[in-house]
């Protein structure tokens, strides 16, 4: 049985909320999900090992704070940002030194063209010096017009360290499902710390 697809059944909707929710749920190293970093190190490596290699050879546990739906201002408008991630160097009263900001699609008609440009600029007029962001588009395995368009408009600003990627929930040999099948295959023959039969189950 795959819990999503039951409720994507009939009358019902699986809603993007609820799916971001997960998401920075398993992100968050403070939660009680009883992963501590092993999923948020498996997303970094996923998203791009060389710009994370000093934060993944940390040997302690990473501190990782995610906030869902964070507003910000771009010029008279607003922009709620699906998940942000805040990285920090010892603690979360600490420096942060990486930020991650996902933009979640789990349907491809809901993609906006200029969508994640414009999240990117508000996070930029809200703190113009920022450093060690990482843009994060997420959504199925598809290659719309649409979700092409919204991922191109992207303009970063390389000098201060800013990277984007586009990946999917669930992709051949990879996506997000595909780090989850790995967690889950690392636990089975004893190679991180075991998962609680109620996480295991929800995994």
């Amino acid at each position: 049985m795959n819990i999503f697809s039951v409720l994507n059944e009939g009358a019902s909707r699986l809603h993007e909320p609820s799916m971001s929710a997960f998401l920075g749920y398993l992100l968050d190293t403070t939660k009680d999900h009883g992963l501590g970093d092993t999923f948020l190190r498996a997303f970094l490596a996923d998203l791009d090992p060389q710009v994370f290699a000093p934060i993944l050879a940390t040997p302690t546990k990473i501190w990782a704070v995610t906030e869902l739906e964070q507003t910000y201002t771009l010029g008279a408008s607003t922009c709620s940002l699906d998940i942000e991630v805040s990285i920090f160097d010892v603690d979360q009263d600490s420096k942060e030194i990486a930020r991650l900001v996902i933009e979640n699609k789990i349907r491809s008609a809901a993609a906006n063209p200029d969508q994640l440009a414009r999240y990117y600029a508000a996070v930029l007029e809200d703190d113009p010096a920022l450093r060690n962001l990482y843009m994060v588009y997420l959504t199925p395995a598809a290659n719309t017009a649409t979700l092409i368009a919204a991922f191109s408009a992207l303009r970063l600003l390389p000098e201060r360290q800013h990277n984007a990627r586009w990946i999917h929930w669930d992709a051949p040999g990879g996506g997000v499902l595909g780090i989850l099948r790995q967690i889950l295959a690392q636990e089975a023959v004893g190679g991180i710390n075991p998962i609680n039969e109620y996480m295991r189950h929800t995994l």
